[in-house]
C-alpha cells in the first residue's frame, strides 16, 4: 500500500512543479500514452512480480 502511495505522491509532486514552471496554465506535461505506460509499469508489473515470483515456506523453516 506503501508503494501505490508514494508513486502517487511522486507523479503528483512533478505534475505540480511542472505547473509552477508552466505559470498554471494547464498545459498538459505528460502525453496520455505516457500516463497509461506509467500506470501498466508502475502500479500492474510489481503485483504480478510478486505473485509469480512468491514461495511458500518449508515446515522445517517454520518449525524453527
Amino acid at each position: 500500500i506503501c508503494y501505490f502511495f508514494y508513486k502517487n505522491m511522486v507523479f503528483g509532486f512533478t505534475l505540480f512543479l511542472y505547473e509552477i514552471l508552466a505559470s498554471f496554465s494547464g498545459q498538459a506535461a505528460y502525453n496520455d500514452w505516457f500516463m497509461s505506460t506509467y500506470n501498466v509499469f508502475f502500479t500492474s508489473l510489481p503485483v504480478a512480480a510478486l505473485g509469480i515470483f512468491d514461495q511458500d515456506v518449508s515446515a522445517r523453516l517454520c518449525l524453527q
